[in-house]
């Protein structure tokens, strides 16, 4: 029995076939009268048939539960995984190990773990061949009806989601012969998103027409606080808030009280692909989405709800997360997930061929009664011109972001990604 990942794997001494190959040559050798070969080989049937029945009741009643301390979090964040082991049995269990398949490129690194570069030969997926890398956490053995825990840490590396489900926990005999995937190991939350990382932003221009979210109109609204009421003045108060209309009037000193009003919700459309022709763009498309994170991030405290609609990429269709069904989690676990369709080239090797990604505009059209404003993100205004299909969604009621610069687009409203990073707590 074999086991793909590299710290797991049995020797052939413990297959059934060889056991019992070794058994028939003894017995044979034996009754020739070879007595030195049949009794090294029985020896070696004995043992591989001893190794496998003791990893196998090595792994019996052998009780493992395990669980991450949360499912999000941002770039440079830390990471728990607790592992609660029991052993319901006399047999103690002599090792453990927990087995980790990382991507080439990791998202998440577990500390204090052996990690190895592993290339599956002959294996092929879309005519490459498979790397990734393993990583191997060594677990307390245990002995009769012993319970243990341990606790892995992990750090965030980049944006992307890693999944779990690629776990296994490995015991076996107390030779190292046979190791077996245990039973009853899971991963409780079995994906782990690493959500865009987290930069300052000003709204200082978002804002200006954020109130168009409520209303669909196409004015600027430049102050985004109203006059709730007033009280009566008192020593502490800041003199700009004092109500002079009513102090020219003769009338007693009152202070105004301001309320900030905001619109109920606005929606994205992230335009991914368009950082992928005609060159790849990848730092680009991390910003992108790394603005459009802290945008949403920072309107969340403010009370106002951002969806998000992503173009299909390499293992997904389009994802609708639209704020009335969803929250901010969701938002950034999008934005996470969003993995750009790989790029190819023509037979010329420089030219990159163009893909249409899918926005499923018919879904954005069932529920744009409900969106306050759409704001369209895309590279450049060539690429928003090439995507039709999202500019005729809602031109009342929609702005395009592009990243570079703002551009002039027809009669739609413009404003630039990059113009918003910088900001401060203050610049509202």
């Amino acid at each position: 029995m074999k086991n793909k990942l590299f710290s797991s794997q049995s020797s052939y001494i413990v297959a059934w076939p060889i056991v019992v190959a070794l058994f028939v040559l003894g017995i044979l050798a034996a009754v020739k009268g070879w007595f030195l070969p049949a009794s090294i080989l029985l020896i070696c049937a004995f043992v591989g048939l001893t190794a496998r029945l003791w990893a196998i009741f090595s792994c019996k009643n052998l009780i493992i539960s395990i669980k991450n301390d949360k499912c999000g979090l941002f770039p440079g964040g830390k990471l728990k995984t607790i592992i609660k082991m029991e052993n319901g049995k006399f047999l103690p269990v002599m090792w453990l190990e927990l087995n980790m398949r990382l991507d080439e490129n990791p998202v998440l690194m577990p500390r204090e773990a052996a990690v190895q570069d592993i290339e599956e030969a002959g294996a092929e997926r879309d005519g490459k061949t498979i790397r990734y890398k393993s990583a191997c956490a060594k677990l307390p053995s245990l002995i009769w009806y012993e319970k243990a825990e341990k606790t892995i840490e992990w750090d965030a590396l980049r944006r992307g989601v890693y999944d779990c489900s690629d776990w296994s926990v490995i015991s076996g005999d107390g030779l190292g012969l046979c190791q077996l995937k245990t039973g009853g190991a899971a991963a409780q939350g079995e994906s782990i998103a690493v959500y865009p990382k987290l930069q300052e932003v000003s709204l200082g221009g978002f804002l200006g027409n954020i109130q168009n979210g409520r209303y669909g109109s196409k004015g600027l609204f430049e102050d985004v606080t109203v006059i709730r009421s007033s009280r009566e003045y008192m020593p502490y108060d800041n003199s700009r808030s004092i109500n002079w209309r009513l102090a020219a009037r003769n009338m007693p000193l009152q202070v105004n009280l301001y309320e900030r009003i905001l619109p109920g919700n606005i929606h994205f459309i992230i335009d991914g692909e368009s950082f992928q022709s005609p060159e790849t763009y990848p730092e680009k498309l991390e910003d992108m989405l790394s603005i459009v994170a802290s945008i949403a991030v920072k309107l969340a405290d403010m009370g106002v709800d951002a969806g998000v609609t992503i173009c299909s990429g390499k293992t997904s269709g389009p994802v609708h997360v639209f704020s009335m069904e969803h929250g901010l989690d969701e938002v950034l676990y999008g934005l996470s997930a969003y993995d750009p369709y790989e790029v190819d080239y023509q037979d010329d090797n420089k030219s990159v061929v163009l893909k249409t990604p899918d926005f499923g505009t018919e879904r954005i059209q069932e529920m744009l009664p409900f969106i306050g404003r759409v704001y369209f993100v895309t590279k450049n205004g060539q690429s928003a011109a090439s995507r039709e299909e999202v500019m005729k969604i809602a031109p009342s009621k929609m702005s395009i972001i592009t990243y570079e610069e703002a551009e002039i687009i027809g009669d739609y409203e413009t404003l630039c990604l990059k113009a918003m990073k910088g900001g401060t707590s203050d610049d509202l």
